[in-house]
């Protein structure tokens, strides 16, 4: 029934799911806290090194014309392909956006 000298009012039992008793771990919390504490850093020390490679130091290295040709190249095609995504998924989208305009049904369609 009870564990051997603990009473009924105890703090360190505690109710699981299935309604029977077990013990209360007092570890337990630190071990989050601590997953949270790593979480953090790695998350953190993943934005350090994200800055550091998008703020480098000074490189006096040497770009050549068809550098600039090929980013202008890399531009001009991720605009059309943005473009492309919008033109393939505006009916959905605008469906989503008469839904969030109160008294709008997306089947209600005023031009039609």
């Amino acid at each position: 029934m009870h564990s051997a000298g603990r009473s009924r009012g105890d703090p360190c039992l505690r109710r699981g799911r299935a309604g029977a008793r077990r013990t209360h771990h007092p570890g337990r919390g630190t071990r989050r806290r601590g997953r949270r504490l790593f979480a953090r850093a790695a998350g953190l020390l993943a934005a350090a090194a994200a800055l550091q490679c998008l703020l480098p130091p000074k490189a006096h290295a040497y770009l050549d014309p068809g550098t600039g040709s090929y980013m202008f190249q890399v531009a001009i095609g991720a605009l059309l392909a943005g473009l492309f995504t919008l033109k393939a998924s505006w009916r959905r989208l605008v469906g989503f956006l008469k839904t969030l305009l109160p008294g709008r049904r997306p089947d209600d369609h005023p031009d039609r």
